[in-house]
């Protein structure tokens, strides 16, 4: 019989983790691994993008290669910067066509990197290549449930 992992000391998990993690635990056997040491302060902003309608998906692909990706690059504290790009098949064909995640320590360094002068530059960059009335963005909080 499969047995899930034990239970974590109250001591191992975040803080600011430990109401979730008290909550998920009984009823499944969910592990945030942000709570491990590695990822234990980081931070994910996703932006869902919407190219602009005069772009193609390859259009936007080579632009978010040549021009935005590096703009984002340059943004201060930012660790971890990862683009994913729609590839529709005969049974999907989403409507938006990017989906970036950008990662950061913490709040405080993300809203540090916005203010930036690289922050304001790729922030202003988005209207380049991406529509502004569809595209959307947030503080997500990931839980990986299968590693």
């Amino acid at each position: 019989r499969l047995r899930g992992p034990e239970p974590l000391p109250q001591a191992a998990i975040s803080p600011s983790r430990q109401k979730t993690a008290q909550v998920a635990r009984p009823s499944s056997w969910i592990v945030n691994f942000r709570d491990k040491a590695v990822d234990s302060a980081m931070l994910k902003f996703i932006v869902v993008g919407f190219r602009r309608p005069d772009f193609t998906r390859p259009q936007l692909r080579r632009y978010f290669a040549d021009v935005h990706g590096p703009l984002a690059l340059a943004i201060p504290g930012l660790r971890r910067y990862v683009q994913n790009f729609v590839e529709p098949d005969e049974r999907r064909d989403p409507p938006w066509d990017v989906i970036v995640e950008l990662w950061f320590d913490d709040r405080a360094a993300m809203e540090a990197a916005w203010r930036s002068e690289a922050g304001r530059r790729a922030t202003a960059d988005n209207a380049n290549c991406l529509d502004p009335e569809r595209t959307r963005w947030s503080v997500v909080d990931e839980v990986v449930v299968r590693s």
